[in-house]
């Protein structure tokens, strides 16, 4: 069963599957709840099995045992109606919302309302630049009504300090965006820091490799081989967005300088060998290795 002690809304019905519990026989889906506007109390809710069809199944609000997410769960069978009849059902969602003052505070979109009793406990209602305050929903408790028209609710002038806001409007949005976007930056930042301690990693690997290949292999073949491991590091370096950039370039030219290969010392002359063999200490020159 659901919690009758808390209020639920009115449109927390609308549109759910009906399904009778002894035969999982379904009844279409809620159309439209069936209420008592003078006495603020919800009697029940009307379903309808097809949109082609003026068939209509009335409940009342008795018969409900169970809501889930997507239906309703009842027990007896309802009784059969149309759309003549529903058609009749009075209801204060859509009326506009005054004060006695002569204050337009809005229209009202919903209910609050007891599963057990069917009391309606509050109004929901948007308030159009009232108080202030744009497109917010306020409740109104049902005390503050002095009176009912067929397009029209009045409310107490003293009444209006009891209204007090449901849900957050534009303004309280925006400054919960506002928070949330916040956190997204620093939570990006965090990210950025992280991912450029990673592409950073990644270049030292490729320039310890591109080294080795370098060495190992012959001058063209290690080109080749370099070129492949830095355009491996700048595709895999561009998944971490733009922000990593600056710090990108130089870390590629650096991967660029480690596979250029070593480059041979020039042929000299005789003389230039004569020349250079007077500047190399006598050791060096005992040593089976050249001195370059």
């Amino acid at each position: 069963m659901p919690d009758t002690l808390t209020p639920i809304r009115h449109s927390e019905l609308l549109n759910r599957l009906v399904l009778e519990r002894a035969t999982a026989e379904e009844f279409g889906r809620v159309e439209v709840v069936w209420m008592d506007p003078e006495a603020h109390r919800v009697m029940g809710f009307i379903s309808k099995s097809s949109l082609l069809t003026k068939k209509r199944f009335a409940f009342k609000l008795s018969q409900l045992r169970s809501i889930g997410a997507e239906g309703i769960v009842v027990h007896s069978v309802p009784v059969e109606t149309d759309t003549e009849h529903v058609g009749v059902l009075e209801t204060l969602i859509g009326h506009e919302l005054w004060s006695d003052a002569g204050n337009r505070l809005g229209h009202i979109t919903d209910c609050l309302f007891n599963l057990e009793t069917g009391k309606i406990t509050d109004y929901l209602f948007r308030s159009q630049g009232w108080h202030g305050y744009i497109d917010s929903v306020y409740k109104l408790p049902t005390r503050g009504i002095v009176q009912i028209g067929k397009k029209r609710v009045l409310v107490a002038q003293r009444a209006v300090p009891l209204i007090a806001a449901y849900q957050d409007g534009l303004e309280q949005k925006a400054a919960k965006v506002a928070e949330d976007l916040q956190s997204f930056s620093e939570t990006a930042q965090s990210a950025t820091k992280r991912a450029g301690q990673q592409v950073r990693a990644i270049a030292q690997q490729a320039t310890q490799k591109a080294k080795a290949v370098r060495e190992e292999f012959p001058s063209q073949e290690a080109l080749k081989a370099g070129r492949s491991l830095l355009d491996k590091f700048q595709d895999r370096a561009q998944s971490f967005g733009k922000e990593l950039q600056e710090e990108l370039t130089p870390l590629a030219q650096q991967i660029k300088d480690s596979i250029q290969p070593v480059s041979k010392p020039p042929i000299k002359s005789p003389k230039d060998r004569e020349a250079n063999s007077e500047q190399v200490p006598q050791q060096d020159l005992e040593e089976d290795e050249p001195w370059i």
